[in-house]
């Protein structure tokens, strides 16, 4: 614990300064350090992973990101199973960390993961499911993929549609706007009317 405090303070002391070179400095020998003393395996190695991954995100380093998550993939697998709420964290920062930078392509893969294990963990029908069909659609649709973008759309709008519920309204008005801005961009006026 006494550790665990010390690294929260040297992080703490490196953002306050803004020094970014010395904390991805002092990101990589946490990571070696743990590696050597603990193996890739474990969950000290993939928990400073997690701070690197987030830090090279937040800087805007989403390729060195996405290559660290990678790496730890296979531990984090092992550690907590293929389909995990962690996986399930990286691949949506990722696939918005890409996709807000214009790597349209590159956020594709990590929201199809995304989408894969929300069905896994919560099953086709439950609200995250049809969020991560939504962000699909959103993708396809800045990738001019219109037939693929109406796709996942209409899938998220049954499914919110479904819900009914307050919660809900604003994610299946989302989808409707979706649609009704994916039919304008094709010229399918009398379709978008109806969303």
């Amino acid at each position: 614990e006494q550790y665990s405090t010390c690294f929260e303070m040297i992080i703490s002391l490196y953002q306050s300064w803004e020094n970014n070179q010395k904390l991805e400095q002092f990101y990589l020998i946490q990571k070696n350090r743990r590696e050597e003393k603990y193996g890739k395996e474990s969950s000290e190695y993939v928990d400073i992973c997690d701070y690197l991954t987030f830090y090279y995100t937040t800087t805007g380093k989403f390729d060195k990101a996405a290559q660290i998550y990678e790496e730890v993939r296979s531990a984090n697998d092992k550690l907590h199973g293929k389909n995990n709420e962690m996986n399930l964290a990286y691949c949506n920062h990722l696939a918005q960390s890409f996709q807000n930078s214009g790597y349209n392509e590159k956020a594709l893969k990590y929201y199809y993961e995304a989408k894969m294990i929300n069905e896994q963990l919560y099953g086709p029908d439950k609200v995250e499911y049809a969020i991560a069909c939504n962000n699909l659609g959103f993708i396809y649709r800045q990738l001019e993929n219109l037939n693929t973008a109406e796709k996942y759309f209409l899938e998220a709008k049954k499914i919110f549609k479904k819900m009914n519920d307050d919660a809900n309204k604003l994610n299946y008005a989302t989808c409707c706007h979706n649609l009704g801005e994916l039919y304008t961009h094709s010229d399918r006026l009398h379709e978008a009317e109806s969303n």
